[in-house]
């Protein structure tokens, strides 16, 4: 019997896991969606000046400037 509850306790616990990997994957599409449209309206990805491997964080009102071409991205909304 204790067997039996082993399996049921690993299926309980991938059902969990499955469940989180499905909200994270939802959550991952809505944030493509946004990044796509972001992208097709002429906001592009800027990088960190200091980081180049990373992009910056976007701050609602705050101008972020391109640390290559010095062109405000203003259009561009968290």
């Amino acid at each position: 019997m204790g067997a039996i509850s082993d399996i049921k306790q690993s299926i309980a616990e991938n059902s969990k896991q499955q469940t989180i990997l499905e909200q994270q994957l939802e959550f991952e599409l809505e944030l493509a969606t946004i990044a796509d449209s972001r992208y097709e309206s002429g906001c592009l990805p800027i990088v960190a000046t200091v980081y180049p491997h990373k992009y910056v964080t976007i701050v609602q009102g705050k101008v972020i400037q391109d640390r290559i071409t010095p062109i405000a991205q203003r259009n561009c909304s968290v």
